[in-house]
């Protein structure tokens, strides 16, 4: 791997809606993933994938909530998932849903792999996920499982899944799922796979929405971080503020060890400081521009401990205070708070 994968922020929106009804202290699991509560405000915002995962397993450990990731789950309509729901909402067919998924789905979630394979006399849907091996994703299995059995469900009848293999421990949780009775399952295999007939490819997609944009539509989600700096610029952009940016959980995050990525770096000419103080800087000028938070606010955001230290690196990149920066650049018809 060679750059890290995110997700989408409306699939950690549906974890907390839930955990907020049964009462548990979403915030602070939250930080313990270390995922700032700001990532949230916008469910197209990118969100690193194994702070998401651990999220997901914290929730479930903390919550005593075994089966937390299938509850969830089973909350996931995918035609709701904002750009990438209206899209699969347009396609016709459940076929054609599945194939507009899979084509779709790197601009939701760029840590999973999805493709279909024909197989004797049934359709796999094959899934899995390329993050770290050595951590326990079982949470976000049984949701992506239950999801997708849902995108079935929107046929008359709907589809009951001829088998199912999945990448986790047995877990009777599995067998009580409604769309799940009587269908065998296999459990410890290397990837999650559906396994359905044909014919059900042809059924046609019910329940679809008014304003669905059709599966050719050009509206699609902001793009992922495509290679290693871009990818490792939006990650250091997502924790500033909940905690500093170390190199070595940038590498946790891509699944290497911290030298390896010192030498990446270095391939591609830049430092991995340099990358810091840009990411900071352009937040900064960004924020300066577009909110009325006060300096200190700004400050603790970027990872300062104060305005003052703050204001010593704006001054150092740009040549002008934050304070000077923001009057430049203020518009007639917005009142700015004071400073």
């Amino acid at each position: 791997m060679n750059r890290i994968p995110f997700i989408r922020a409306g699939v950690v929106h549906r974890f907390v809606a839930f955990l907020r009804q049964v009462g548990a202290p979403v915030t602070r699991y939250l930080g313990e993933a270390g995922i700032g509560a700001e990532a949230l405000d916008d469910p197209e915002a990118l969100v690193p994938t194994v702070f998401t995962f651990r999220f997901l397993e914290i929730c479930a450990r903390r919550s005593g909530i075994d089966d937390l990731g299938l509850r969830v789950g089973a909350t996931i309509d995918p035609l709701t998932l904002g750009s990438f729901g209206r899209k699969i909402a347009g396609a016709g067919t459940i076929g054609r849903a599945l194939l507009t998924s899979i084509a779709e789905r790197p601009s939701w979630h760029s840590g999973e792999r999805v493709w279909m394979t024909r197989q004797r006399d049934v359709v796999e849907l094959n899934h899995r996920y390329v993050l770290p091996a050595e951590e326990d994703w079982g949470q976000a299995v049984g949701t992506n499982l239950v999801a997708h059995l849902n995108l079935l469900q929107h046929t008359v009848p709907g589809a009951t899944p001829a088998h199912v293999e999945l990448p986790v421990h047995p877990s009777p949780a599995f067998a009580e799922l409604p769309a799940l009775a009587g269908v065998p399952i296999s459990f410890d295999r290397p990837r999650t796979v559906i396994a359905f007939h044909p014919r059900t490819l042809a059924q046609p997609l019910l329940d679809g929405h008014p304003g669905a944009a059709p599966a050719s539509s050009a509206t699609s989600s902001p793009p992922l971080p495509v290679g290693l700096v871009p990818s490792v610029e939006a990650f250091v952009a997502s924790v500033l503020g909940v905690q500093q940016p170390r190199i070595e959980l940038v590498a946790e995050a891509i699944g290497m060890n911290a030298r390896t990525l010192q030498r990446r770096f270095a391939e591609a000419g830049v430092t991995y400081g340099e990358l810091v103080s840009h990411t900071r800087l352009r937040l900064a000028r960004e924020r300066l521009v577009a909110s009325d938070a006060k300096i200190v606010e700004i400050a603790l955001g970027l990872g300062y401990t104060d305005a003052a230290h703050f204001t010593r690196a704006f001054k150092r990149w740009t040549g002008i205070a934050p304070v000077a920066y923001r009057a430049m650049h203020a518009t007639p018809d917005r009142t700015r708070r004071a400073s």
